[in-house]
């Protein structure tokens, strides 16, 4: 097999397992806002509070002691029984310690808080805490073999669970108790699922720690830092222009950075794995960065300055007239979060290849940079002046860590990737000139007009410039191999396979029901769950 053979493997298989963890993501929201529309007319908004303020305190302790015990693992060349035995003896060990901490501070929360309901209510959370240790530390193998597939059969089905038996409890107790059930519901169905998918069994060891500490302790200063930053951020805006101000921000920042959060991110779980596949094998892992930024760029690029464009109408469209202050926030982050792509992938790239300590030192600096743009900005531009910051700091993370891979793979930004993704971004360019041209771009709400008819419009004209845009150019360049080969070729595939479920689904047994043999009533079924080999067997 040729290099680009292995890279279009890779790619596809990255793609496929990115497909996966968007769809856990839709469904995961589905069904959270199903259950939000059935509970909240059982419980009540103090019942919902309560559980905020308990799992947000939780999960600020637990975000402190994340060591990425599994991406350890998926980078291990060859790891061996005894790497996942400590694995999964590391994780239980911090399971046990983050259940003594949270424990301890239960009742010093609830007394800060002055809610004494909220005692109780930690200690049962941190019993979740506490089962997540017990998690099958084997089921890392699903991401290392990209069978994103059952890591989302592992996820939904406790995910179903949980919530059927939420709302069961809600019906009969009407209080904060069915939430509590649920969670708890979650990861007990969560452990249980994951011993029945896969065969490996735990032992307990510590005899391979070193190997995977050298690794976890870099992880665990890298998620250190993103905590840090992530809540600078909020601090310093509610300290200087008021809580309101911090809600109108982390909406704006929420909605600007969707295809990061709905995409990208799930796309860099799968690129990790391709990396590390790539690192394992020996292989270059230039083309690999290439190939999938660039594929990826096809679907970020336009969707992030879009979601600038028709920032007012999408604000009224979901939130309501109450949430126009947002409106800049999402204009100016949505303009900068493309190099969020470019940045991302370079951290699963830095992530596979155990470069940690660059992350941590960007991450660092751009800290420091991002609070003293905030200091110097917010008191004059307010709220526009901190989503300058931010976007500033981000821009100077994200162009760095990319320059930095770069320099580490050998490659080069204008040889290697300005010929894969210029078009692109040309598209996206004449795209956005389109609109602002015709009135339509960066424009407030058109008072009198349905903001759901003004949305629909002005996307669908911005979707026929920037494809129609992008085919053109790819035609007159000769239609060269590069992203918009790779993504017509995976959905070409993705359409032939769809084509042949729906025969067999359909057509099959319409046309061979004559033919076919019955099947004996005692003979098990065809779609029965497997456990995938197991690689753990024997060592």
């Amino acid at each position: 097999m040729t290099p680009e053979q292995k890279s279009a493997g890779t790619l596809a298989k990255t793609a496929k397992g990115a497909a996966w963890i968007v769809a856990w993501r839709m469904a995961t929201r589905t069904l959270g806002l199903l259950s939000t529309i059935v509970l909240v007319r059982l419980l009540t908004p103090g019942d919902y509070g309560l559980i905020a303020l308990a799992t947000s305190f939780n999960q600020s302790i637990e975000a402190f002691s994340w060591f990425g015990i599994e991406d350890a693992l998926i980078r291990e060349k060859s790891p061996t029984r005894t790497t996942y035995d400590t694995a999964f003896t590391m994780a239980l060990l911090r399971g046990l310690s983050l259940t003594v901490i949270i424990a301890a501070l239960a009742y010093p929360a609830a007394g800060f808080f002055a809610e004494p309901r909220l005692a109780t209510v930690i200690l049962m959370l941190a019993l979740a805490t506490l089962l997540d240790g017990f998690n099958n530390v084997g089921t890392v193998d699903f991401r290392r073999d990209f069978n994103f597939h059952l890591e989302f059969r592992l996820w939904i089905v406790p995910r179903i669970l949980s919530t059927v038996m939420a709302i069961t409890a809600a019906v009969f107790l009407r209080n904060y108790w069915a939430l509590v059930i649920g969670i708890l519901a979650s990861r007990v169905m969560r452990v249980v699922a994951g011993y029945i998918m896969h065969s490996y069994r735990p032992r307990l060891s510590l005899r391979e720690w070193r190997k995977l500490t050298s690794y976890s302790f870099w992880t665990w200063v890298h998620g250190i830092c993103t905590v840090i930053a992530g809540q600078s951020d909020t601090f310093m805006i509610g300290r200087m222009l008021g809580t309101t101000q911090v809600g109108f921000y982390s909406l704006g920042n929420e909605m600007a950075f969707l295809p990061q959060t709905e995409f990208v991110e799930p796309l860099g779980r799968s690129t990790f794995s391709a990396f590390a596949e790539g690192r394992n094998q020996d292989r270059a892992p230039a083309d690999i960065w290439v190939r999938i930024a660039s594929a990826a760029a096809l679907l970020v690029f336009p969707a992030a300055i879009g979601i600038s464009l028709v920032a007012d109408n999408l604000l009224l469209v979901f939130f309501g007239p109450g949430w126009h202050a947002s409106l800049q926030v999402v204009q100016v982050l949505g303009v900068l979060t493309p190099v969020a792509l470019l940045g991302s992938i370079s951290g699963c790239l830095f992530r596979a290849y155990g470069q940690l300590r660059t992350m941590v030192s960007v991450s660092v600096g751009v800290i420091v940079l991002r609070l003293v743009l905030l200091a110097v900005l917010m008191p004059t531009y307010g709220l526009v002046g901190a989503a300058v910051a931010i976007g500033i700091a981000l821009l100077v993370e994200q162009a760095t860590l990319t320059s930095l891979a770069f320099r580490q793979m050998g490659a080069s930004l204008v040889r290697d990737l300005l010929p894969q993704i210029w078009r692109c971004v040309v598209s996206v360019a004449v795209m956005a000139a389109g609109l602002d041209w015709l009135g339509l771009g960066w424009v407030p709400h058109v008072e009198g007009q349905n903001p759901y008819t003004q949305l629909g419009i002005i996307s669908g004209i911005g979707a026929v410039i920037y494809i129609g845009c992008l085919s053109l150019l790819w035609w007159l360049s000769g239609k060269p191999e590069g992203p918009e080969a790779d993504v017509l070729g995976m959905l070409k595939r993705s359409l032939i396979k769809l084509r042949s479920t729906f025969l067999v689904l359909v057509g099959r047994p319409v046309a061979e029901a004559a033919q076919a043999p019955r099947t004996p009533a005692s003979a098990p079924a065809d779609d029965t769950l497997t456990p995938p080999d197991a690689r753990h067997d024997g060592r």
